[in-house]
């Protein structure tokens, strides 16, 4: 039975990896980056609000990935082969820019600034550097300058997406 189970799920993944590249046009202009979402919980991606952002985490991707350019998430652990999203990249944000654009009162980006330690915004530093300043709280857990050299000195960038498929938990 597991078997079974394991070969369905394959055959589903390969699928919906044949309908991203028909769908997304999967060229040899753009690149394909996967990894594993190592804790699903709404900030890394943060699939809210209408656009779906990659602010903390993989700071590797966020600096190299250019617009048009995929990015899946993959689960981690027993459902590896669970496909958590999928987006994208139609802007690239410098964090100073992101933070502006967060920061006014128009667009779904505003949404994206924790309001608590509960609240699932991935907007969570106060400056893009090169001085580090502490976070806002948020549920995402980073916090402080090793977490800020991780997520805005390495990393660099914002990658949003309205074109996105999020399938996750959400745990």
């Amino acid at each position: 039975m597991e078997v079974a189970t394991r070969n369905w799920q394959i055959g589903l993944k390969r699928l919906f990896l044949r309908k991203i590249n028909s769908m997304l046009e999967l060229n040899d202009q753009n690149r394909l980056y996967t990894y594993i979402v190592a804790h699903d919980g709404g900030n890394a991606p943060n699939p809210y609000h209408g656009t779906c952002t990659l602010a903390i985490c993989k700071p590797k991707i966020r600096l190299t990935a250019k617009i048009g350019d995929i990015i899946v998430g993959l689960d981690h652990g027993q459902n590896s082969n669970r496909i958590v999203y999928c987006m994208k990249v139609s802007h690239i944000y410098s964090w100073s820019n992101y933070i502006k654009e967060c920061n006014t009162k128009e667009g779904n980006l505003n949404k994206k600034i924790p309001k608590n330690e509960l609240d699932q915004g991935d907007c969570i530093w106060r400056s893009s550097g090169p001085d580090y300043e502490d976070s806002l709280d948020s549920w995402s857990g980073h916090k402080g300058v090793d977490c800020f050299n991780t997520d805005v000195v390495s990393g660099k960038n914002v990658l949003a997406s309205n074109e996105y498929w999020y399938f996750g938990k959400g745990d």
